[in-house]
């Protein structure tokens, strides 16, 4: 009946179950109806993946009800009764309600009718229009039903899947023009009107005739439906909380911020779905779980807890795999310049894995920055663009300078000293006096004895030899007695022969004998200073507490493993190194592989965690790098003396260069243009007359757009990305967009770093992207500056040392370390006493030395600004290349006054003179002596007696003369001599002493004629404004009448500087010999004295003066006077009355 079409009834729903009588099936009924032209609830739409819909409900899907099975007379029951039921409702309405002869579901159901306004149920009944749309479906016996689409794996999501079964003889042969991916369809003979596009597939035969099958397989292949256990391990979903995807995503992806969908690709992630079934059936690794003993059973809880722990580890790492082998296809179909590396979703989201994505869900990915809204506007975009990319410079930066220096790290034991335990760097666990008192080793102090313990004897023993002790005891158990005879330990005969508990009878004083007896050797403790300390003996590096475990790899077959704790083997090569002179510790087994520590990860953003540090890092075998500087994780310190394996033996410069490779930092910001043998790679493509040589950090930034070639040979260079505005070429580095703009040399590092810290929280307050970029554009280049670095008051006597830096601070810093000053440096003085502030300061005062301070070293050059006169701007760059060549002499102050180094030095060659005059005098000083000195020698030496001459005098008949207690006349002489050369060296050092007053020294000299302590002519006096009243004075001191306006106008908070001192009485201070102790003196700024009277009048003058101006208006105070001299009497009558002027000498002397 061509007449009739298959029709949605859009005002009866469906509130059924279906055959399970669980699962509820609601919608909309089907039925046929008279055909209509463009009625959408009659047309169609047939789906690329086997389901029908209606046009006017895309929602709502074709579905298969299947009834319950029942038997005949069962279902003719239930049809009679609902017969029956239905009929007597009809006519209780028709009784209610009047019958509308225009209403088309007014009559009664007739099936044979086919008028006009009249539909045919699905179930061969009518309904009355009175009916709300909120009314079941009253059909009896019905299977077909439009219900929304029901997921994939649903149990009855195969009765909306249909196919068409032509059985004629003219159309058997059309099921070959379906393309099926599923087999199954094709071996079924079924059919499809569309192709895999969604379009009508025109090789069949049209108008296709035929049965619509239900339950039919999917048009796309399907992997079978895995087991219990497979659903949960497959892709970390359960099969009860999520289907289970079985087929490969597909997801539209775009570049992070894009908006053009147009742009986007469809990529299709990896398909993991053999390896996940490879994965289920080998849970144990292929072996079979170890079975424990029943007296070690765990319980079943914790059993299965490992068990899950196991699984969910693989989970993770087939997420983990899926993930990036989604994201290296994003990369290669997107044409990033980068890996990607971050995928996020429409709202911002970030994901880790590819399980909370739908299929075709519109994704972004990212090389690593952080998430760009497209939604956002191109100004504001453009602005988080701009600061993403100072945010990624800055974060290279902080990542440098917390991986630049470490310090006192070690080898270390991660966990328990047992087998495979793995091998970290840590901090070393004591400090450096306890270092050093381990250095130089115990002292022979008597040790305190240790409280014996009541409690267990096995408290102080590590597990692992409890674990020895127990398996012995249990072998004990099994052996028969004579095997326990024979099988002593030698342990055991040595505890024999050293005594036992039965022994302690055989002496009379068993507290002697406790206290004496041989103490048996304890088992060191497992704490963390015996996992630091090792041995290295005969190629071994062993513990020193546990010399049986020595430094191996977990995977020897492999070429790079990690490094754990083994049992010592002597036959096996991986266990055995040797340390070299650079600090290598080499693998016997293979030379070209190094003990080394990884490097922390790089944090993504500032979002991130804080920089990551070398603590608790691992220790893998590493491939040995042969440059000089930039394998500082590869070198080792033994300390044979303590035992401690110290790393990153290196010196600083090489820790820099590490960390900045490691950090994506260019190390032309670390060393500037010093050539250095590191890690280089030749970029291809550019032509040049030298080759352009890139660092490590640089070259994997510039991968995406230029050939490399790895350096092969050892070479210094300094990286040509930094060279690169100076040659006037353009190259792109690790730095995005202050590339050339940083010093991260070893005393400006933390300097920059806070310095573009604090300028990024700045640039963050602007709004505006174009002020952002002129910003950040507007950064100078490194302006790097050589000073030869005196020490304040030394002059130029001793040898400068050269310094290279780019801020005062950073220069200051290494002007403390190179001078070794006992205090922090402060200040930097050039030669004639100017206090630099800046490093431009620095500069423009040396090219003022050689007479070019009018040159800008700023200046960028504008090519459309160029003058024909090049010869002269050539000459003078290169005046100021050569001139800023020059070390600028400094000299360092750590606070104190500046001194002259003309005068220091000056000083110096005048002490200098005058030592070698006072030399001569000296020397012929001390000659004399030393002969005046002998003389007396040989007199007293010699015990010669007095000679005895008579006399006349009777009270002196003797007289005596000579003798050994008598100088000579030659000593006499000799002494006299002596005498003179003293006075006269008195004489040349009082002169001196003149002289060197006169001169100007840098610290005062000490004069030992003047007392030790002065007085200071210091006076205290209260002051106060004048106009003020007295009693509102404050106190000021001063040794002069300047001093004390000066203290005066500041404690007074004056606005104008006093300028006089008067009295109490009105009486000017015109001497400081004037002022006493505790004085009232007023200070005045310029005006005549004014008691307190004076200012009340000014007050009352200026408060009538402003009332009249008020009352009056401003013509009250606004006179002009005119006079005129009378030419008699000649005196101006507005002017100062004539007493008050100086008379002329005439009128002085009136007799003249």
């Amino acid at each position: 009946m061509p007449q009739l079409a298959l029709s949605v009834i859009e005002k009866w729903k469906v509130d059924k179950h279906f055959a399970d009588e669980e699962t509820p099936a609601q919608g909309l009924a089907v039925g046929l109806e008279k055909r209509q032209q463009g009625n959408p609830y009659q047309q169609w739409v047939f789906t690329e993946d086997g389901f029908i819909h209606a046009m006017a409900e895309p929602e709502l899907v074709l579905t298969y009800i299947e009834a319950k099975p029942q038997d005949d007379d069962a279902i003719a029951m239930e049809m009679m009764m609902g017969f029956s039921q239905q009929q007597q409702a009809a006519e209780r309405q028709q009784q209610q309600a009047p019958t509308d002869p225009d209403d088309p579901y007014g009559a009664d159901p007739d099936f044979d009718s086919n008028e006009e306004g009249e539909e045919s149920g699905g179930g061969g009944e009518k309904k009355d229009a009175s009916k709300k749309e909120g009314d079941t479906f009253p059909g009896q016996v019905y299977a077909v039903a439009v219900i929304p689409r029901m997921p994939a794996r649903h149990p009855w999501a195969k009765a909306q899947r249909w196919a068409l079964k032509q059985e004629r003889l003219d159309n058997l042969g059309q099921w070959k023009h379906t393309k099926a991916q599923n087999p199954l369809w094709n071996k079924l003979a079924y059919s499809w009107p569309v192709n895999s596009q969604g379009e009508w597939n025109e090789d069949c035969d049209w108008p296709m005739e035929g049965y619509l099958i239900p339950y039919a397989p999917p048009i796309k292949k399907m992997t079978r439906k895995p087991s219990g256990s497979e659903g949960e391990l497959a892709y970390g979903q359960d099969q009860k909380d999520s289907p289970l995807r079985t087929v490969p995503l597909r997801l539209r992806v775009l570049k992070n911020g894009e908006r053009d969908v147009q742009r986007m690709a469809h990529i299709v992630g990896p398909d993991l779905t053999n390896m996940m079934r490879d994965l289920n059936r080998t849970a144990m690794n292929g072996k079979r779980p170890h079975r424990r003993s029943q007296s070690r059973e765990k319980s079943v809880e914790k059993l299965e807890e490992e068990m899950a722990q196991k699984r969910q580890a693989k989970k993770d790492e087939v997420k983990a795999l899926e993930f990036q082998l989604f994201l290296d296809r994003c990369t290669s179909l997107l044409n990033l310049p980068f890996a990607a590396r971050r995928l996020f979703d429409e709202s911002g989201r970030e994901h880790f894995s590819l399980d909370d994505l739908q299929r075709d869900q519109l994704v972004f990915v990212s090389c690593g920055e952080a998430w760009s809204d497209p939604n956002l506007s191109s100004q504001e975009q453009q602005r988080r663009t701009i600061l993403a990319t100072l945010v990624a410079d800055v974060g290279a930066i902080k990542q440098y300078c917390a991986l630049r220096s470490p310090m006192n790290l070690v080898l270390d034991v991660d966990g328990a000293l047992a087998v495979g335990s793995p091998l970290v760097v840590n901090q070393i666990a004591v400090s450096p006096e306890e270092r050093q008192h381990i250095l130089q080793g115990p002292t022979p102090e008597a040790e305190p004895e240790e409280a014996e313990t009541d409690g267990d004897v096995y408290a102080n023993l590590s597990a692992h030899e409890r674990a020895h002790i127990a398996s012995d005891q249990r072998a004990e158990g099994l052996k028969w007695p004579w095997e326990r005879v024979l099988n002593a330990s030698l342990d055991e005969v040595v505890e024999v022969n050293q005594g036992s508990a039965s022994e302690e009878a055989a002496f009379s004083n068993v507290d002697l004998y406790k206290k004496f007896k041989p103490k048996q050797p304890k088992s060191p403790r497992s704490t963390r200073l015996s996992h630091q300390r090792f041995v290295f003996a005969d190629g071994f590096l062993a513990v020193k507490t546990a010399p049986y475990l020595v430094v191996g790899l977990e995977q020897p077959e492999l070429e790079l493993s990690r490094v754990v704790l083994c049992k010592k083997n002597a036959e096996d090569a991986s266990q055995r190194w040797e340390a070299d002179t650079q600090g290598f510790i080499r693998s016997k087994s293979s030379p070209d592989l190094v003990l080394g520590a990884q490097m922390p990860s790089v944090a993504l953003d500032e979002d991130s965690q804080a920089p990551g540090s070398f603590c608790g890092q691992s220790v893998t075998l590493q491939h040995g790098r042969t440059v000089r500087y930039g394998a500082a994780n590869q070198k080792w310190s033994f300390e044979k003396e303590t035992g401690f394996l110290d790393a990153f033996a290196a010196d600083i410069k090489d820790k820099e260069i590490t960390a900045a490779n490691k950090a994506s930092v260019c190390t032309f910001a670390v060393c500037g243009e010093t050539p250095l043998e590191q890690t280089g790679f030749i970029v291809m493509g550019i032509k040049s007359s030298e080759p352009v040589i890139v660092c490590a950090a640089c070259a994997r930034s510039m991968r995406a757009n230029h050939r490399l070639r790895r350096l092969e040979e050892a070479t210094e260079f300094a990286c040509a990305v930094g060279l690169a505005p100076k040659r006037g070429a353009r190259m792109t580095g690790c730095f995005q967009c202050l590339n050339g703009k940083v010093d991260l040399s070893t005393f400006e590092a933390s300097n920059t770093m806070a310095q573009y810290e604090k300028e990024l929280r700045r640039l963050r307050q602007m709004s505006s992207a174009r002020i952002i970029a002129r910003e950040i554009s507007a950064y100078q280049p490194v302006q790097m500056v050589k000073i030869l670095a005196h020490r304040n008051g030394n002059g130029r006597s001793t040898e400068g040392v050269v310094m290279t830096g780019s801020t005062v601070r950073g220069l200051l810093d290494q002007c403390t370390y190179g001078l070794q000053l006992s205090t922090a440096a402060r200040r930097l003085y050039t030669q004639d006493g100017t206090l630099i502030l800046t490093v431009s300061d620095l500069i423009h005062w040396n090219l003022a030395c050689y007479g070019l301070a009018g040159v800008d070293i700023n200046e960028q050059e504008d090519e459309k600004d160029k003058t024909g006169d090049k010869r002269r701007e050539s000459s003078s760059e290169l005046k100021v290349s050569s001139v800023l060549r020059i070390p600028v002499e400094v000299w360092v102050s750590c606070g104190e006054p500046f001194a002259r180094p003309e005068h220091v030095d000056y000083k110096r060659k005048l002490l200098q003179q005058q030592r070698e005059e006072r030399a001569g005098v000296i020397l012929e000083l001390e000659k004399e002596k030393h002969v005046l000195r002998q003389m007396q020698g040989r007199r007293t030496n010699g015990m010669e007696g007095p000679q005895y001459i008579s006399t006349l005098s009777p009270d002196a008949p003797v007289m005596v003369e000579g003798g050994w207690t008598q100088p000579t006349v030659g000593e006499v002489k000799k002494s006299l001599v002596v005498h003179q050369l003293e006075n006269h060296l008195q004489e040349v050092k009082g002169q001196q002493k003149q002289q060197t007053n006169h001169a100007t020294t840098t610290r005062p000299m000490v004069d030992g004629s003047k007392k030790l302590y002065s007085q200071p002519n210091l006076k205290r006096v209260k002051v106060y404004k004048n106009g003020e009243p007295p009693d509102k004075h404050t106190f000021a001191w001063g040794s002069s009448v300047s001093e004390i306006l000066q203290d005066g106008t500041a404690r007074l908070d004056m606005r104008k500087a006093a300028v006089q001192l008067y009295t109490t009485d009105g009486q000017k201070v015109t001497s400081f010999e004037e002022i006493r102790r505790d004085q009232l003196l007023c200070l005045s700024h310029g005006d005549h004295f004014k008691g307190l009277r004076g200012s009340r009048n000014q007050v009352e003058v200026k408060a009538n003066w402003s009332r009249a101006r008020k009352r009056d208006g401003p013509q009250a105070t606004e006179i002009m006077v005119t006079s005129h001299k009378h030419p008699a009497v000649k005196v101006d009558p507005f002017g100062p009355p004539s007493l008050a002027l100086t008379a002329s000498p005439s009128e002085a002397d009136p007799q003249q």
